[in-house]
């Protein structure tokens, strides 16, 4: 059973256990959650939401750890490329909405900077890092584009997206 104030991400964290949970209120039985409500826009905005506010964190430590911009030095010629040509876009006339250089790049970016950075290393190796935000990376992916998200995997991603954001804030912090 899970409450009928429960948040989705309750649902989520314990799905494993229990992938039908019955939803009750002070009156009774109220509904019904499974995973393929997972694929419902709710849910889905949830999703998104908490998979967004991970990328800022990203942002906000390799703004705390890599000052001026030398985190750049992280990203393959390729991708830094493609955020030059980004940020000229934005400096033209017809945008002139440049902002900072962190803000024109991708999760993918990000990723590559954290582990380059070795930002991980007291809590995994850089290859189980690289697994575990890749797999974040392609849940991001398949919400913003709407396919097929509510896998059994979720809850797995959800629970590493948690562990990974909570090593990150508290690096940061201290």
């Amino acid at each position: 059973m899970i409450g009928a104030k429960a948040s989705i991400f309750d649902y989520i964290v314990n799905q494993d256990a229990n992938p039908v949970r019955l939803v009750v209120s002070e009156t009774g039985f109220v509904g019904l959650v499974t995973l393929s409500d997972l694929q419902k826009p709710p849910a889905r905005v949830a999703l998104f939401a908490l998979v967004s506010g991970f990328e800022v964190t990203m942002s906000n430590v390799i703004r705390s750890r890599c000052p001026c911009d030398v985190w750049i030095h992280y990203v393959s010629e390729t991708r830094r490329r493609k955020i030059e040509e980004q940020i000229e876009k934005s400096k033209s006339e017809e945008q002139d909405d440049f902002v900072e250089r962190l803000l024109v790049t991708q999760f993918c970016d990000k990723r590559e900077v954290l582990i380059g950075s070795k930002v991980f290393e007291h809590h995994c190796s850089n290859n189980q890092a690289l697994k575990e935000l890749t797999k974040i990376e392609a849940l991001r992916g398949r919400l913003a584009h709407a396919n097929e998200y509510a896998t059994s995997e979720v809850p797995e991603v959800v629970m590493t997206l948690l562990n990974l954001r909570r090593y990150l804030e508290e690096m940061r912090a201290g």
